[in-house]
């Protein structure tokens, strides 16, 4: 995170004290206030978030309705190149890009391929496999971000740069090269930096931005084609050359098949699936019931993209328990004992398995899954940004989803409301958990709850943290969030 002094907020200091002001109040937008005495304050900084402000993936209204992602895989930003990758491949490599090293080559002989061929001349057991698009699991957009992502195919790649529905610009963007594409329909745009591409242990033409599809050309079995992003007009477009040269991927994402969509007598809700993965579960600097940190590996599963609201509740359970009453509200004053009532009840309507999350995928999917970046909040390091807690609650629960989401586009797992787990609560379980699919302890007195709430401190919003209560308690910052 990035600091800098403003020069007129000191100047606005200056100016309060000489006018022998002795507190300065700060009004927030959600209607609360902070009073500081004068004498206190040594000086005034502004923080830029952490947490990203831009969404994941851009709408050009573009005739097929694909999603264009803001960044390119690996990058943290749309100027930055993010990693290169061989066509079919799903790692860099710190090695050159050449067939000597090229997953599906055999003998350093680009004649000699093992997968995705079409012509029996260049195949080496002289049998096609006829495969002419990537794989899901030779897709480094679908390895690399889970669920929905892509690489995008030649025909989504055409219809970027067709003139009917975008305008090109090459221009600089916070100071680096590219194109600027941008749509005809709703003036949106996305921006694709010059990144060069890798071949034989040697980056080139990095003036000009080159991006991999996963579609092989049809005619010659050793190439792929790519978008190519130009500062001359005329060489912008989709282009075919070597697959083992390494090239950057600008993913697009399929919002149909990443979220899963349910209805319940009138009232819909959203699951996210979350792609299985490892990760370290616990943190070495937090309380004693969150070590040691240890090794977890998961299956994929799905969680709710927000909290259970009051009205998904009022649908299934025909009564509305909160203390806090609006229908898009997360329902609280639940027990656990009442969430599985709810989720049985839930199950019988939808002819669904829904159940809560074990202790291990909660706290795998608030840090961002296979996409973490570590972040000490669900989404962002800045918890303004992500929750509502104690400081900026005004004691009440909030609407879900009106705070930035976490990496996976999931809302409100720092904050809000505490929510409900399926696993028996013990301090001591991280000294004997099992590695794969851990589900608690077989037996305790209390039952799992994370994520912090709207009256817990920010200490409480920490991914890492946890919680017990009986399952018998009801109380207005208990919730729950579903999981599949």
């Amino acid at each position: 995170m990035r600091t800098r002094s403003i020069l007129s907020a000191l100047l606005l200091m200056a100016v309060i004290q000489t006018s022998m002001a002795q507190s300065v109040v700060i009004n927030y937008s959600n209607g609360t206030q902070e009073k500081h005495s004068v004498s206190s304050i040594e000086s005034i900084t502004f923080e830029e978030s952490s947490s990203p402000s831009s969404p994941l993936w851009v709408d050009l209204k573009l005739p097929s309705g694909t999603l264009w992602a803001t960044c390119n895989v690996g990058a943290g930003s749309p100027e930055e190149t993010g990693d290169y990758f061989a066509w079919g491949e799903t790692e860099p490599k710190r090695l050159g890009y050449w067939w000597d090293n090229y997953k599906y080559c055999v003998s350093n002989n680009e004649k000699w391929l093992t997968k995705y061929v079409l012509d029996p001349g260049w195949s080496y057991t002289g049998d096609p496999d006829w495969k002419s698009e990537l794989e899901e699991t030779d897709d480094a957009a679908a390895v690399n971000l889970g669920a929905g992502w892509r690489m995008p195919s030649m025909t989504q790649q055409d219809e970027l740069f067709n003139s009917s529905n975008t305008t090109q610009e090459w221009t600089a963007s916070n100071g680096v090269s590219g194109l600027l594409i941008t749509s005809v329909r709703n003036g949106k745009s996305i921006f694709l930096p010059a990144t060069g591409f890798w071949w034989n242990g040697e980056l080139t033409a990095t003036e000009t931005g080159y991006y991999s599809s996963r579609t092989l050309d049809t005619e010659l079995d050793t190439d792929s084609w790519f978008m190519c992003a130009d500062e001359r007009p005329g060489n912008c477009g989709t282009l075919s050359g070597s697959r083992c040269f390494g090239r950057p991927v600008r993913p697009v994402y399929d919002k149909a098949s990443a979220e899963q969509t349910y209805t319940v007598n009138g009232v819909s809700f959203t699951m996210i699936p979350v792609v299985g993965g490892t990760f370290q579960m616990g943190s070495t600097s937090g309380e004693n019931d969150e070590k040691p940190v240890h090794l977890v590996t998961l299956s994929s599963f799905s969680i709710g993209q927000t909290e259970v609201t009051q009205e998904l509740w009022q649908a299934v359970m025909g009564t509305n328990p909160s203390r806090f009453k609006g229908s898009n509200l997360p329902v609280e004053m639940v027990s656990w004992n009442d969430c599985q009532t709810f989720i049985t009840k839930l199950n019988q309507l939808t002819g669904k398995t829904f159940r809560l999350p074990t202790e291990a995928e909660w706290e795998f999917a608030a840090r961002g899954g296979n996409r973490s970046k570590g972040y000490t909040y669900s989404g962002s390091n800045v918890i303004d940004d992500v929750a509502w807690y104690y400081d900026n609650s005004s004691d009440k629960t909030h609407e879900v989803a009106t705070k930035a989401p976490n990496e996976l586009g999931i809302y409100d797992m720092s904050g809000n409301v505490y929510e409900w787990c399926q696993d028996w609560y013990s301090g001591k379980y991280y000294s004997e958990s099992v590695v794969n699919n851990p589900k608690g302890p077989s037996s305790a007195s209390s039952r799992v709850n994370r994520g912090g709430g709207w009256y817990g401190s920010a200490t409480y919003c920490r991914v890492a943290n946890r919680g017990g209560d009986t399952p018998s308690l009801i109380v207005s910052i208990h919730g729950l969030r579903l999981a599949q």
